[in-house]
């Protein structure tokens, strides 16, 4: 018997949609894997100044435009090179 990580649930709000959702197991099993550091990873946040959190809000916030730009990048370059195929 296969278990089931998640559920397929209508959307309320568009009947088009399906949504997936986590079933109770899963729920479960990423409490027990991921709760303790959740907890910790809160505790260590707490440790951090508003102005040390924006820092870093900042860099991550231009570290993943950085990788956006670079995947823009190579998709145009891919289909250059595919089109002069």
């Amino acid at each position: 018997m296969a278990m089931r990580n998640s559920r397929a649930a209508a959307s309320l709000e568009d009947r088009r949609k399906v949504v997936i959702e986590a079933t109770e197991l899963t729920r479960e099993l990423s409490t027990r894997y991921y709760g303790a550091i959740a907890q910790e990873g809160e505790k260590v946040i707490a440790t951090f100044t508003d102005i040390e959190l924006a820092t870093i809000l900042r860099f991550v916030t231009a570290s993943l435009d950085l990788q956006r730009d670079q995947l823009a990048r190579l998709k145009a370059e891919a289909l250059e090179t595919t089109d002069s195929l």
